[in-house]
């Protein structure tokens, strides 16, 4: 199987994030880059689509938690004076058409 980086846009910061992506995508980096906050994944693309649901809180901040949710990395925004935390809590399918 063929596997290649993309990256996924966050469409807007907020408490939780939903991003479609290929499903078992393997996540690498999360950056802020030309104002967008963004991950970077390692997929094959002839994956089904599911949605990673990502939480997302500042230091200090109370964030929504399930339990199973995993570090994906810190990001500094605001020219330092905000720490974005970023969490994974894995896959949940699209709902069939």
């Amino acid at each position: 199987m063929i596997r290649t980086v993309h990256k996924y846009v966050f469409p807007h910061i907020s408490d939780v994030v939903e991003v479609p992506m290929p499903r078992n995508a393997h996540l690498l980096h999360i950056a802020i880059q030309f104002g967008k906050l963004a991950v970077w994944a390692l997929i094959a693309e002839s994956q089904l689509s599911t949605i990673r649901r990502f939480p997302i809180a500042g230091t200090g901040h109370p964030i929504e938690s399930n339990g199973s949710m995993k570090h994906v990395g810190s990001v500094i925004a605001n020219e330092g004076s905000l720490v974005l935390h970023v969490f994974d809590c894995g896959e949940k399918p699209l709902a069939s058409s």
